[in-house]
């Protein structure tokens, strides 16, 4: 629980320094919260489910800060990080 409050309060700062203080990378729609969400889903454990969290909360969070639809970038996050994780856990194999 820790865990995930840790998390939580780590990608709304990160998500504020964005919007805050990288304002020319908005133009451009480069976004390091949902690229640091990938790589979270990418390299931990395909059994884990922070993955999937992480993807939920940034996609809230975007989701409250954006203009488009409420639940679009939630329902694009959170169906990408289930697809990394099943194909990560299908086809790939680390001995």
């Amino acid at each position: 629980m820790l865990k995930f409050l840790f998390l939580g309060i780590f990608f709304y700062l990160l998500y504020f320094l964005q919007m805050s203080f990288l304002p020319f990378l908005n133009v451009f729609q480069f976004n390091f919260v949902v690229l640091l969400v990938l790589f979270i889903n990418i390299f931990e454990d395909p059994k884990s489910n922070t993955g999937l969290y992480c993807a939920f909360f940034v996609g809230i969070l975007s989701d409250i800060f954006s203009p488009y639809f409420f639940g679009l970038t939630t329902l694009i996050l959170f169906s990408t990080a289930i697809l990394i994780k099943f194909i990560l856990w299908k086809y790939v194999r680390i001995p």
